[in-house]
Order: structure tokens, then sequence, then C-alpha cells
């Protein structure tokens, strides 16, 4: 999912609506996340893309704000891998 919404991401000017597509699909997946995860820090880094998500309206919006939504939910991965790391050495 995350590779496809990079790369529907690079073609944003050619189709818009592969690029929202994606967006949706991820929100659905912080949805899910977000009923699953306990860590507070976590929980606030996923309803902050889920507001930014909120505010994107197709057509209406540019392509900085899908790029932010991408650049938040890359972030929000980084520290999910970490967070497994960490539960691994423990």
């Amino acid at each position: 999912m995350y590779d496809q919404f990079y790369s529907s991401l690079k073609n944003f000017n050619t189709d818009k609506q592969a690029v929202h597509d994606c967006m949706k699909k991820s929100e659905g997946i912080l949805e899910v996340c977000l009923k699953k995860i306990d860590d507070k820090d976590v929980k606030k880094k996923i309803n902050g893309i889920l507001s930014l998500i909120s505010k994107i309206k197709l057509g209406d919006s540019a392509e900085d704000e899908y790029w932010k939504v991408y650049s938040d939910f890359s972030s929000l991965l980084t520290v999910l891998r970490q967070n497994e790391k960490d539960i691994k050495w423990r």
C-alpha cells in the first residue's frame, strides 16, 4: 500500500484519482490501527494524519497536501517499525 501511494503520487498530475484512492485506503488502515494501538504518541500521530486526510477533497486539493499525508504516514511507519524492534529486544 505504502509503495502504491508513493507511485501514484509521482504521477499526481496525470492521475489524481489514483492518488486519492490510495489515500482513502490508507485512511481505512489507519482507522483500524487506531482501535488496536494503546500507545498515546502513536495514536496522536494517527489522529493527526486522519485529520489531514479529512480536509482533502479530490480536485480541490494541492499535490503538497497529499505529499504531507504521505510524509506523515511514512514517519508513522518508521515509528511502528522501531517499536516492533524494541519489543523484540525485550
